[in-house]
């Protein structure tokens, strides 16, 4: 999912669907509107569908689909922390 404000500024649009989900603090689902963005991760790009939602109050304003992680061989090292402390450039793919 996408912060509603940073799709905004990326000038992300139109929206082309929407999508029913329960998030892990919400006591209902909600619907999402999506729409297809290039994300870039590690050097690679990725034309994905995101669902957009007001992310302000979190941590992040954005997380990766298990899609991306799957299809891309990026390995996850947990050990090495969010990520934050290097800019986010701690992305490797899988050798």
């Amino acid at each position: 999912s996408l912060d509603t404000d940073l799709a905004a500024r990326a000038g992300l649009g139109p929206v082309f669907d929407r999508v029913r989900v329960r998030a892990a603090a919400a006591h209902e689902p909600e619907e999402r509107d999506v729409v297809d963005a290039r994300v870039v991760i590690g050097g690679r790009e990725f034309e994905v569908a995101v669902a957009i939602t007001d992310r302000k109050d979190m941590r992040y304003h954005m997380i990766v689909g298990m899609d991306i992680l799957r299809d891309s061989g990026f390995l996850v090292d947990p050990s090495k922390g969010n990520g934050r402390e290097n800019d986010g450039k701690r992305a490797h793919p899988n050798p």
